[in-house]
């Protein structure tokens, strides 16, 4: 049996097209000299995929959560794991 393991990750947009962060900050510029102290901040959910032969343990389970989180935030300051999701499927 395959088992397919699916981790959404959400990453800011601003990290990864520079001139898309240009607008939020120039945003977030304009809405802080009204008073405003929330800021914009465009996402997007990114899927990786992992697929095993054998179900994954919970201690598995959570060392690859775990991997992939500390990847994304590597690469994209605030990305958080939006879901996880296990598919299994017969050969």
């Amino acid at each position: 049996m395959k088992f397919t393991y699916t981790v959404g990750v959400r990453i800011p947009v601003g990290k990864i097209l520079p001139k898309w962060r240009e607008i939020e900050d120039r945003v977030n510029n304009t809405m802080k000299g009204f008073g405003f102290a929330e800021k914009m901040m465009q996402t997007y959910v990114q899927d990786f995929q992992v697929s095993v032969t054998r179900e994954l343990t919970d201690a598995e389970i959570d060392d690859l959560k775990k991997l992939m989180q500390k990847s994304a935030r590597e690469q994209f300051e605030f990305a958080e794991i939006e879901y996880f999701i296990v598919e299994a499927k017969e050969p």
